[in-house]
């Protein structure tokens, strides 16, 4: 029952978290503001300020590699959802999963922006769950060609 309390809680506010952080505000999200909210005795509007933490690390790690190495990585909304979630909604914790995931990503880009000139690459959920597979599949696509 606190649960499902606390679940409502959070729906009330969760629309407003989705629009400002470009996220998709679904049973991922709203589970790991729930768990957030029970373990440390807090509400809704806390655990959507965390969240919302989360998301602005996600923007500031996406501005920093494009200043570093002039590559645009696109997440989709389930992706930046993914990422968040993954990371258990800390803003820390974004920076480091996705420095650790995307390591590889400035040499496979550059490659793929040599090649074809493009410098905006999507990411996708899928990208997300196997981070290298997709960039290798990117590059054996345009290479193929």
């Amino acid at each position: 029952a606190e649960r499902t309390e606390l679940a409502r809680a959070f729906a009330a506010q969760a629309t407003l978290l989705g629009e400002r952080c470009r996220l998709p505000v679904g049973a991922e999200i709203t589970d790991l503001a729930v768990r957030r909210m029970s373990r440390r005795g807090s509400d809704a509007e806390e655990a959507c300020r965390v969240i919302g933490g989360a998301a602005a690390a996600l923007d500031h790690f996406l501005a920093v590699f494009r200043e570093q190495h002039g590559i645009t990585l696109e997440f989709t909304p389930e992706a930046r959802e993914r990422i968040v979630v993954l990371a258990g909604a800390g803003a820390e914790q974004v920076e480091a999963l996705c420095a650790k995931l995307f390591a590889n990503y400035p040499l496979g880009l550059n490659l793929l922006r040599e090649r074809t000139g493009r410098d905006t690459f999507p990411v996708s959920a899928e990208a997300i769950a196997d981070p290298e597979g997709y960039l290798n599949g990117l590059i054996r696509e345009t290479y193929a060609r």
